[in-house]
């Protein structure tokens, strides 16, 4: 999987290389459904290959946001509240969780609103439990830590080892 980043005059755009195995279903369902805080994508083929095009104008890529401001208590909760509710609102339509990408680079924050968006790859196969293990190291290094934070972390991280998050129903 490959990420690049194109502008025009009044837009930006993430572009993400697909696998070759990526599903029709996925992407059909992803179109035709509007799913609350996933960013909106069109497949774009060119030269044989298969892009993802996601609109991203006027948001920022989590890696970014910490690069530049603190990341408060609040805004964790609010990103895992999105997260879990993208979760719920996919089962639906018979999306797979494997396919939310959970690296901090697609993952984003709208600049008036606040509101986080995720982004999701039809045929992407990485085990959702491992993408949340990683982005959870990610964020423990970056985020201004006080003893109740460090104290939930190790909580999500003993609970995500009996892979109790993330349980299917």
């Amino acid at each position: 999987m490959e990420i690049c980043y194109k502008r025009n005059l009044n837009q930006s755009y993430m572009f993400i290389t697909s696998d070759p195995a990526y599903s029709g279903y996925q992407i059909h369902m992803c179109r035709q459904n509007h799913i609350h805080n996933l960013l909106q994508f069109e497949p774009v083929v060119s030269e044989g290959e298969t892009q993802f095009r996601y609109e991203i104008t006027g948001k920022r890529s989590l890696d970014h946001v910490l690069e530049s401001s603190d990341f408060a208590i609040d805004m964790f909760a609010k990103m895992l509240e999105t997260l879990l509710g993208i979760c719920q609102e996919i089962r639906p339509y018979l999306l797979e969780e494997e396919g939310i990408l959970l690296d901090p680079e697609s993952i984003y924050l709208e600049n008036g609103t606040k509101k986080f968006y995720f982004t999701y790859c039809p045929g992407r196969q990485e085990p959702v439990t491992e993408g949340f293990r990683k982005l959870m190291e990610y964020l423990l290094a970056k985020i201004k830590m006080n003893r109740w934070f460090l104290h939930l972390m190790r909580h999500i991280r003993n609970q995500q080892k009996k892979d109790f998050l993330w349980v299917k129903s």
